[in-house]
Order: C-alpha cells, then sequence, then structure tokens
C-alpha cells in the first residue's frame, strides 16, 4: 500500500477495522485487512479474535487492539496485537515475538528488524526464518535498510555504554561489519556506494556517496526528519529553525523551501525508518517538477501552503492559507479551498488562477470532474469549462471513485452520480459515512451499539462508487 504521509507522520498506523472481501460469508464477524489474502477477524458472538488466511480462521486466539506498518506495495505488513508482533503475507501470519515495542519493515516488505531484549534480530520472507544479527545490544537507536532490502545500516547503544557512545553496523546479504563508531544511519543505497548519517563527530548531516565525504549541513540535529528521492539523489531535511531544505547530491545545491511541516506533492511516501529520527523514502528519482506543501496551524485551525519546484530546485508559491487541497494527477494543477470558501484552480506552471466556485465547504475530485459541497450542504459537480451544476441538496456525506460521486442525504439514503446523472443505490438502508482507501470505498451502515455504548456498523465495499457489497457487519471501525 503507498500512501500519502507527511514527513511527520509515524508508519504506526492506527487501523480502522474493516473487512476485505476474501473474507467473505463470514457475515457476523469484523474484519482488519492487514495485507493481500490475510485479514484479523473479530468473531461478534464470542468477543475473540483470530487471523484468516483465505477465509479460513487460524486457531490461536489474538487479543488487543491492532497497530500496523505496512510495506510501500501493500502485500507484507507488521501487526502489534498488544505486545505481541506478527508478520502477515500471503504466505500465512508468522509470530515474531512477545514484547516487542519496536520494529521496522523494509520499503520491499522482504524483512523486517527489531529488538528484542539485548538482541537484534531480522526475519526474511524468503525462508519466513528468524536471525539473531547482533547480540549485547541496550538501544537498538535508527535502521536503515535499502529500497530493495540487500543492504542495512544498524546503529545501536551497546550494553553497559555511555549514552552517545553509537556503533553503526553495516548488512551486506550474510555479511556484516562494523562501520562506524560516530554516526547515526539515515538511509542507504542498495549497493552502499551512498550513505547518509549524521556525525556525531563534526556535527553535521552528512554524505558519504563512494569515496567522497560531503558535509551537507552543521545547521541541524541528528533528531529532525529526512525526506529522500528512492536513489538517495536527493532529500529534504529540516534545519534547527524549523526550515525546509531540498539537498540535490549532483549539484551539492542546498535550497531553503520554506518553514512548516513540508511534504512532496509528487509521489506518495514510504517511513523507512520511526525508531529514533523519522525518516522517508519517495519511489521518484527527483523532487524538481513537482509540487511541494507546507501546513502551519493558526486558531487551532489547519493551512496549507502549496509551491512548485523548478528543475533548478528553487520554489514559487501558487497558494497561501488553503484549508483543503488536491494535486492533479499530472502535477500541472492545484485544486484548494481558500479561507473565504472560494474553490479555485491554479496552474503549476505560470501560477494562472481561475475561480470555480465561490461558496466551497469542502470538494472531492475523480478523472476530470470536481465534486464540491456548498456551505447549504448542497452537492454540485464541476466539468472542464461548464459551470458548476446542482446534483443533490441535504448531502452529509460523499466521495467520488473512478469519476463517480457515492452520497448520503441527511436521511441516511445512498445515492451515487455520474456527473449530474443521480442513481439510488439498491439494498443500502441507513447509510453513515464512507471512507476511501485508494481503489475502493468502504460505506459504513446500519449503525448499533453493543451493551457497553461502542459503536458498530455493517461495512460495504465498492470499487466504482455504484455498486457496495456487505462484507462484514459487527465492525468497529
Amino acid at each position: 500500500m503507498r500512501y500519502r504521509i507527511s514527513v511527520f507522520l509515524t508508519a504506526l498506523i492506527l487501523l480502522s477495522a474493516f473487512a476485505c472481501a476474501c473474507t467473505g460469508g463470514m457475515a457476523k464477524n469484523e474484519g482488519t485487512r492487514l495485507s493481500g489474502n490475510v485479514a484479523r477477524i473479530y468473531e461478534r458472538e464470542a468477543r475473540t479474535s483470530h487471523f484468516a488466511i483465505d477465509g479460513d480462521i487460524l486457531p490461536d486466539e489474538v487479543k488487543g487492539m491492532a497497530y500496523m506498518s505496512t510495506s510501500a506495495d501493500g502485500e507484507t505488513s507488521l501487526a502489534w496485537v498488544n505486545s505481541t508482533l506478527y508478520f502477515v503475507s500471503e504466505k500465512g501470519v508468522d509470530k515474531l515475538g512477545s514484547g516487542i515495542e519496536t520494529a521496522e519493515i523494509s520499503f520491499d516488505g522482504r524483512i523486517a528488524v527489531w529488538q528484542d531484549g539485548q538482541s537484534v534480530y531480522r526475519y526474511t520472507l524468503e525462508d519466513r526464518g528468524i536471525k539473531e544479527i547482533l547480540t549485547g545490544v541496550e538501544r537498538l537507536i535508527q535502521l536503515s535498510i535499502s529500497p530493495d532490502s540487500s543492504t542495512m545500516l544498524c546503529t545501536v547503544l551497546p550494553e553497559g555504554a555511555a549514552e552517545g557512545q553509537y556503533v553503526t553496523t553495516i548488512f551486506e546479504g550474510d555479511t556484516s561489519r562494523e562501520l562506524s563508531r560516530s554516526m547515526i544511519c539515515f538511509a542507504v543505497s542498495n549497493d552502499a556506494s551512498i550513505m547518509y548519517y549524521y556525525d556525531m563527530e563534526t556535527r553535521a548531516f552528512t554524505v558519504r556517496s563512494g569515496d567522497e565525504v560531503y558535509a551537507i549541513s552543521k545547521n541541524c540535529s541528528a533528531t529532525t526528519n529526512y525526506n529522500f528521492t528512492r536513489d538517495l539523489s536527493e532529500v529534504t531535511y529540516d534545519d534547527v529553525s524549523g526550515l525546509n531544505h531540498l539537498f540535490c547530491l549532483d549539484t551539492k545545491a542546498d535550497t531553503t523551501l520554506g518553514r512548516g511541516f513540508g511534504v512532496t506533492e509528487k509521489t506518495d511516501v514510504f517511513s523507512i525508518s520511526t525508531i529514533t529520527v523519522f525518516t522517508y523514502i519517495n519511489d521518484v528519482t527527483s523532487f524538481r517538477g513537482g509540487l511541494w506543501s507546507e501546513r502551519h496551524t493558526e486558531d487551532e485551525r489547519t493551512y496549507y501552503d502549496i509551491g512548485y519546484i523548478n528543475s533548478a530546485g528553487e520554489i514559487s508559491w501558487l497558494a497561501k492559507d488553503a484549508v483543503q487541497y488536491k494535486t492533479s494527477p499530472d502535477q500541472s494543477k492545484v485544486i484548494y479551498i481558500d479561507p473565504f470558501k472560494k474553490l479555485v484552480e491554479v496552474k503549476a506552471l505560470g501560477s494562472k488562477t481561475k475561480t470555480l466556485a465561490n461558496d466551497a465547504a469542502s470538494f472531492d475530485m475523480s478523472g476530470d470532474i470536481i465534486y464540491y459541497v456548498s456551505a447549504a450542504n448542497s452537492l454540485f459537480a464541476l466539468k472542464g469549462s461548464s459551470a458548476a451544476k446542482k446534483v443533490a441538496g441535504q448531502v452529509k456525506s460523499y466521495a467520488a471513485l473512478n469519476g463517480v460521486c457515492a452520497f448520503i442525504t441527511e436521511d441516511g439514503s445512498l445515492h451515487y452520480a455520474e456527473y449530474t446523472k443521480v442513481s439510488d443505490v439498491a439494498g443500502v438502508s441507513s447509510a453513515v459515512r464512507f471512507d476511501k482507501r485508494a481503489s475502493m470505498l468502504i460505506l459504513y451502515a446500519n449503525e448499533s451499539e453493543y451493551a457497553d455504548g461502542t459503536a458498530i456498523y455493517d461495512a460495504y465495499l465498492s470499487k466504482d462508487a455504484k455498486t457496495f457489497t456487505l462484507a462484514f457487519n459487527g465492525v468497529e471501525p
């Protein structure tokens, strides 16, 4: 699963429990999809949880709330159930250990690494085996796993060592060696020719490329946030004053992007470490020629500034104080709502702006159609250069997918619109709200309660925003 996160978001995501169609037929169970054909199923009557593979429930009970960290392609996951850690894949569910608080899964989902006691362990999906790779470890400080899992840097505090006396080991396949006693690792390339790290002797954010060692900045700490391209040719980072910088390895250019929680809009990002320092990798080779956004808060309300980074790494601001925004897939334009409820379109090149509506409370878009809800809760559709057309009134929830907009009216009825043509969805009553996950809509409907007051729902799935299939009831999202 590739998913958008800002450079401050952790990889551990509290899952909203939801169903997957591959475990159909268990109508009285709730489900949390973990990976591929694997789900965590809650048996509503027995009040117990189990893992299920292809709809077959495994016998061992798992207790507690589930958290997960997922690989970039979404095919493998680490799942915490209370303090028990599992590796979840289409091959099955493997228990890694209990009492484990911190672990990392690689970008490609082939390995996982964690500390248990005074040892560091590595799980390999290929043979589903666990190997002890370090002993005598007081604390695992930082991990850097290359995008293809072939190389890994591991910074630890050895048992009995004073704070700050860190040791970094490099693992290349089945071989390992001590690399440094003065670095905290951040990122490593597949062939180990490029490494980014914080040098504790020079107090500098540093890159080693081949035989060259270059100090990028002494104006940032070891615990800032780092956002890399997949080939490690570029990185964004924050200095001690909170300014975002873009560093390009080929030219050694360091450009100030602005202040705030910065995130590239060019691609989705994936966490490669959250143990001590938050580091992320992007599945592109350059941030240049793309959009960049920053988040800031005023009077407890969040706003976004959006800019375009040109080929030289320079930024030009397209929108300020947007309360909501989306970017077109080709990065050519931004659509946003300003603080005065204007829905505005601005082109990345040339900064040409166009007001699309004057009373937009929120909006969604799919393909070339923009759907927005006004302050009076009316749903409108915009397509091309045509004026906005009213679709429906009294709309309380909506979501666009594949050019279609599913929406729920105040009476709880469910409908969908193809531009302005409205149709009813049969077989669903008392719809409550939507949750959009990549290429699927999840509809929560028929709200009821347990005896303790916990809300539960029926979970319906849709890939086209038209047809919703009941997957589970008793879902606690």
